[in-house]
Order: structure tokens, then sequence, then C-alpha cells
């Protein structure tokens, strides 16, 4: 965690100080995103079923707290499916398994928001040879909570061409999601992951009256909806590696020849860029200068997956004295960590086809 925070910083660091030094531009550049756990290649055809509806002993105390709440307590098992359907469009995107939706089973938990005691393995074993599959994801939990804090604060308003002192309520509604995950194993009777996500979401909205700034939240259905896929496709990104889009910066400034290698860009026309940031490295007066083209040059090569030379283009950038290219190089060392990691993960599929 503290590594993966430091990289975060590091790249705001790196966007900041480059947008700050000169004129600059982006381009978007493909990468993978390794899964953060490793399943047995033998493990691609998955199920998912959801377990999260209470069963009678608990069902009665979710009724309980939805009307103190304020929840409607049938919102999590209609919203349960949007969450299913995070995880089923976010593995859509890779080729490491392929995905069902189990419908018409009857699975329920003990608690709404904790786990209960893992499935009995003949129900596991029973939905995989029923439906042809290798491994089971379950949705344990799912629990959704909502809470809105109170204040208010004057306004000026002008009615009747009379500027006056207006109160206004300000309701602040907080959205929470909660989401459980399993994924059972039924050759090995393991449970190969266990992984709770929660995620928030803060809203705010005013009103001459409480009911007129409450009425102007949100729908809290829809916020609702929209965290659980979020919560769903994270859970994803966690078991499977995923193709993403990431920005990447180069400089456009301190040079003609920059600028009109720019349109090269633009027009995916990378190899004619590479040729007038090369000149522009040989023949620039300035080191300064010298080194914006080197990083773009990094860049080129990271675009072309070539990391050993975009990284040995940015430690030139980085001896001109290009301070950004230090938080660049780092960039790139991860993501030849991950790529190796991710090929590992794929490749241990295709090794048991």
């Amino acid at each position: 965690m503290k590594k993966n925070t430091s990289l975060f910083i590091g790249i705001i660091l790196f966007v900041s100080l480059l947008c700050s030094c000169a004129a600059t531009s982006s381009v978007m550049v493909k990468v993978i995103k390794p899964a953060d756990i490793s399943v047995s290649g033998q493990i691609k055809k998955l199920g998912i079923v959801d377990r999260s509806h209470p069963d009678k002993s608990s069902k009665t105390l979710n009724v309980i707290e939805g009307i103190f709440s304020g929840e409607n307590m049938y919102q999590d098992k209609v919203t349960a499916n949007e969450a299913m359907a995070g995880v089923i469009t976010e593995l859509a995107k890779t080729e490491r398994f392929t995905i069902y939706q189990i419908q018409g089973v009857n699975l329920t938990n003990s608690s709404s928001n904790s786990f209960s005691e893992p499935l009995n393995w003949e129900v596991v074993k029973e939905l995989c040879a029923k439906n042809n599959l290798d491994a089971l994801v379950v949705l344990e939990i799912f629990d959704t909570n909502k809470n809105i804090s109170w204040s208010t604060e004057n306004q000026s308003i002008v009615k009747n061409g009379i500027t006056q002192n207006q109160i206004m309520h300000v309701a602040n509604m907080r959205t929470e999601v909660v989401t459980g995950w399993r994924i059972y194993d039924p050759i090995n009777q393991i449970v190969l992951d266990q992984w709770r996500i929660s995620d928030s979401k803060f809203s705010s909205a005013k009103g001459i009256s409480t009911f007129d700034a409450e009425s102007a939240l949100p729908q809290y259905s829809n916020v609702v909806s929209e965290l659980a896929r979020n919560n769903g496709q994270k859970y994803a990104l966690r078991i499977a590696p995923v193709a993403m889009m990431v920005n990447r910066y180069f400089y456009t400034g301190g040079d003609p020849r920059l600028q009109d290698a720019q349109a090269l860009i633009n027009a995916q026309n990378y190899k004619e860029a590479v040729k007038v940031w090369e000149d522009v490295f040989r023949t620039a007066e300035k080191p300064k200068i010298q080194g914006r083209a080197a990083h773009n040059i990094a860049v080129a090569y990271e675009i072309d997956d070539q990391l050993d030379k975009a990284i040995e283009w940015a430690q030139k950038a980085i001896g001109l004295g290009s301070v950004v290219s230090k938080n660049y190089v780092q960039m790139l060392q991860q993501r030849k960590i991950d790529d190796a990691k991710a090929k590992e993960q794929l490749e241990s599929v295709e090794e048991e086809k």
C-alpha cells in the first residue's frame, strides 16, 4: 500500500511539474494493469451469483434498520445486480476469464454487512457442475447506508426589487455501499479470495426549506447504483489483468520543432515525431531543450512498448536536467513490473490450454 501511495504521489508531482514548467500536451497510452491476486490458470470459466440477501433470522433486523435510516428496505436486493454487472462488464475487457451470471438460485446470508460461514461445498460443486464452471464468484455482502446532516447559511436574494437575507437549509448526504466477495474453488475446496470493498459519495443541496433541500439531492437509488457498479468493477480489477488507457505528457514548447511534432503525434505518426525530436536532441543549443526532446522520445518508445528504450531516453533527459523525468522513470519501471506480472498471469492460462 505504501509503495502504491508513493507512486501515486509521484504521478501527481510529475504532472504538476511538467505542466508548470513548459507548454505540454498529452497522449493516451495503453497499459495492462495486473490482477492484485493470481488465480490458477486451470480456472477460466467463472460463475457469479448473489448470496447477499438476508435469511429469515436477520430479515427482521434489516427491515427495522431500513425504517429508522430511511433506506428502501428492498433497495439492496435490486441494486446488488449492479455490483455483479460491474464485475461482468469489466471482466469482458480481459481474456483471462469468461463469466456467467447464475440466476434463479436462492442463496442467503446471515448478515447483510459481514461475511457468513462459507457456502457448503456440495452446493458449490453442484452449481459449478450444472453450469460447467471452474470456480464460483459469490457476492456475499451488499449493504447500503445513507446519512443526511443539516446546516444553514445566509444567502442574499432579490425579492420584489429588494435585496433580502434568506436563511437557506443545506442538506449534506453521505451514501455508502459495502460489498463483500468470495471465490470458491470446487475442485480443491478452497476459498481463493475474500475481499470487502467500501465506497462512498457525498452530495449537497440547498433549499429555502428542509423539504426543498432534500428534494434537490440526487436520487438515492441512482447514487447507490453508481457506487454498486463501481464496487463490482474494482473487484474485477482485483482478480483479472485488464487493459486501460493512461495519459502521458510530452513537451511542445521551447523550440518550434516540438510544436511541429505535436501535430504528428495527434495524427499518430509516432515514427516521424521521433525523427523530429531526435533532430532537436542533436541540434538544440540549450541542454534544457535537449532534455525535453529526450523526454518526448522516451514517451514515444513507451507507446511502442519498448520500455527499456523508454527508460534509457528518460535517463538521458534526467542527465540534461529534466526533473520531471525522474518521476517518469519510476512510472516506466513500475510498468515493467506490472507488464511482467500481467504476462505471467495470462501465460498461466495459455499453458493450461
